[in-house]
């Protein structure tokens, strides 16, 4: 909606964008549209507004008819039998849910329809993402990688990550996660070794662990996983704890200092997560010796929280000690109190 606000203003300098943007404050986004001259939706634009009613109900039957109404005004709403597939497949509880794939393919190609005549030239220079229009292709795609890696079917998986990769070579939509995990799954190292080369700076907990338990397998402990470990203790915490003990997991937290119970980056629900869709997915591979490599990383493990604990510790000694010297300091130079 709100791209659709953008598309049809013309404006001829940053003043005038600047303040537009400053008449927008404090509106929602309906407001902001009726606000505007008359415009004449099209078909897939009223599909879409259509559509949006489904977040709004929760039974069943009632969302596939707003689904169908949606598809009936347009067949390009790739989002539309998305959302149909999320339907089925909660009432069957079956991500690998027959009805999956051939919805998938027909949310494509609406994509794909939708998208237009920008497809071709944004999809060549590797910037698809740029065009919002062509973001419901490439969010249809995605889902395909995920039903490819519930089924099985990694090959084809990694297939659709490759495209993905390439058409958005800023992979806005965070595809190299999944893709790195699959890597490790099928035991393609050379090109898990280029994708972590190519986002090393990327310090998030997939890239970073997956690194590292990567590096377990192939050389076990030495100067180098040392540092990997460095790294990703400090990056999620608590990550060795939800792997050999989860049951201890709430004492752990209820003890921990602050730092380590957030529930976002850095904390438990972090650590969980990653083990759940990477570690615990990538592990299969039967060339991973798991308990090895396990092993291994809880060695290092233990040992970087032994040296978090201990610069905790000197933090605190330090702050201590500051703080002492700044009230001496804070002292007046000629002192007439009480002595």
């Amino acid at each position: 909606q709100w791209h659709r606000i953008m598309s049809r203003m013309q404006f001829e300098s940053e003043e005038e964008l600047k303040a537009f943007m400053e008449s927008t404050q404090g509106k929602t986004i309906d407001e902001i549209e009726a606000s505007m001259p008359a415009y004449e939706l099209t078909q897939l634009e009223k599909s879409i507004d259509h559509l949006q009613q489904v977040y709004d109900v929760g039974d069943a039957e009632e969302a596939r008819r707003i689904v169908e109404e949606a598809l009936a005004i347009s067949a390009d709403n790739a989002e539309a039998y998305l959302v149909m597939l999320d339907i089925r497949q909660s009432e069957v509880e079956d991500e690998a849910h027959p009805e999956a794939l051939p919805l998938i393919e027909k949310a494509i190609a609406a994509g794909k329809r939708a998208a237009g005549e920008i497809f071709e030239p944004f999809t060549e220079q590797g910037h698809l993402w740029v065009a919002p229009e062509a973001r419901p292709y490439m969010q249809a795609v995605e889902r395909r990688i995920y039903h490819y890696m519930v089924i099985e079917d990694f090959e084809k998986a990694i297939e659709d990550a490759t495209y993905l990769l390439r058409i958005n070579e800023m992979d806005n939509q965070g595809i190299r996660y999944a893709y790195s995990s699959l890597l490790l799954r099928v035991g393609k190292w050379e090109e898990f070794e280029a994708l972590h080369r190519k986002y090393k700076d990327d310090g998030s907990i997939v890239m970073v662990y997956n690194n590292l338990f990567y590096r377990l397998h192939k050389k076990g402990i030495n100067n180098y996983t040392k540092g990997l470990a460095h790294k990703a203790v400090r990056t999620n915490p608590v990550i060795g704890i939800a792997i050999v003990a989860p049951e201890s997991m709430q004492s752990f937290m209820d003890s921990a200092p602050p730092e380590y119970q957030a529930h976002d980056m850095g904390g438990p629900i972090e650590a969980f997560s990653y083990i759940a869709e990477h570690l615990l997915f990538f592990i299969k591979n039967p060339e991973m010796d798991y308990q090895s490599m396990i092993g291994d990383f809880m060695d290092l493990y233990e040992r970087e929280m032994d040296k978090i604990a201990k610069d905790r510790e000197r933090q605190e000694r330090n702050t201590r000690r500051a703080a002492r010297k700044k009230g001496k300091r804070a002292k007046p130079r000629y002192y007439y109190g009480p002595k």
